[in-house]
């Protein structure tokens, strides 16, 4: 299994940094028994401020927004929040 989310938003001055986080299961039969691997990484960042919002992959050029709020669970709702709720009014 594998699925994009939102990580821990970290609010620095004006900016909120949100990381989008990749995890991963995977899981297999061995030896009589049972294995299960999982991880977490980076995937993108999306930088919310008063100035604009932008989305940035892990080599820090621009990646589609839109995209990822379609396909990272909770990005669009935390996206709708009002400025003021998430950081300096």
């Amino acid at each position: 299994m594998n699925a994009l989310r939102v990580g821990t938003p970290v609010l620095v001055e004006d900016v909120e940094l949100i990381p989008i986080e990749m995890t991963r299961v995977t899981s297999a039969p061995v030896l009589g028994g049972f294995i299960t691997l999982a991880s977490k990484e980076p995937a993108a960042i999306v930088i919310r401020s008063r100035w604009g919002d932008r989305a940035l992959d892990l080599e820090g050029r621009d990646t589609s927004l839109d995209r990822l709020l379609r396909e990272v669970p909770g990005l669009r709702e935390w996206m709708q929040r009002p400025w003021a709720d998430s950081g300096p009014a």
